[in-house]
């Protein structure tokens, strides 16, 4: 099973937001904003393929990756417009995601929440 159509659109859209900024960054040649963009979004596609029920990935990249990527955009050089573009890209579509995103942390599928928990403070040290 796939995940559910109105999470998916939204997935999509921030997949595609990131995709065109890693090419932009690519082709005007920094390679490190290139890889902030490509980093930001490379587990959507794993969350988009997951079923209804599993809803760790969207967890994980809600409550993760998108929070890390967000400190890394407002850390970047401000004579660069790319903080304020780029945020200001994704925030209308992370407000709509949201309510679809569990506060707390799911179990990864085939695994109790107990063994999730313990993979992530090992992963933490």
């Amino acid at each position: 099973m796939n995940c559910p159509e109105e999470i998916a659109d939204i997935l999509i859209q921030i997949l595609g937001r990131g995709v065109i900024y890693a090419r932009a960054a690519g082709w005007s040649g920094d390679a490190k904003r290139a890889a902030l963009e490509a980093d930001h979004v490379h587990n959507l596609p794993d969350a988009l393929a997951t079923d209804t029920d599993d809803k760790f990935k969207l967890w994980y990249y809600f409550h993760l990756e998108r929070p890390g990527y967000i400190s890394q955009v407002e850390r970047w050089p401000q004579a660069d417009n790319f903080q304020i573009d780029t945020l200001a890209a994704f925030r209308h579509l992370w407000e709509r995601l949201k309510p679809f995103v569990p506060q707390e942390r799911p179990a990864q599928p085939g695994k109790t929440l107990r063994q999730t928990a313990d993979e992530f403070a090992q992963r933490d040290r």
